[in-house]
């Protein structure tokens, strides 16, 4: 039997859809929590900078739930793996 990798997804309106596969959402859970939706913010500021319009830095002091920055943070961090691995299988 083929193992099923379940995906969660989240609509942020104003700020679009993220979605990472189950496990990595996991992965983060078990990293950021117990966490505020405050502090989540600020490590999804740290990850992109600090809310700056002009450079295209979005303003994320609307999103309150936990939820909603966690797979916010599983999504960009399943994309460095796979551009890691990607990276890898280059040779570079």
């Amino acid at each position: 039997m083929a193992s099923v990798t379940p995906t969660v997804t989240v609509d942020i309106p104003g700020h679009g859809t993220f979605s990472a596969p189950a496990i990595v959402v996991d992965m983060m859970i078990a990293r950021h929590l117990p966490a505020s939706p405050r502090e989540l913010r600020a490590e999804v500021q740290k990850r992109i900078g600090e809310p700056n319009e002009r450079a295209g830095i979005p303003d994320y002091s609307d999103v309150i739930d936990v939820t909603a920055f966690l797979v916010m943070l599983a999504d960009w961090y399943h994309g460095e793996l796979a551009n890691d691995r990607y990276e890898r299988s280059q040779g570079r």
